[in-house]
């Protein structure tokens, strides 16, 4: 699990749009959140 440090780092990583960095932050949040989903979903039938 991350440190708290490391979790804000990774958090301003994701920032691309710094007109709006909460939005952008909870797009790439949910993205990788999705994606992990599908590829623990699709694990199981490939």
């Amino acid at each position: 699990m991350y440190s708290a440090k490391q979790y804000i780092s990774h958090l301003k990583s994701l920032v691309h749009n710094k007109a709006r960095p909460q939005r952008s932050i909870a797009m790439q949040y949910t993205f990788e959140e999705v994606l992990e989903f599908i590829i623990k979903y699709y694990k199981n039938f490939l």
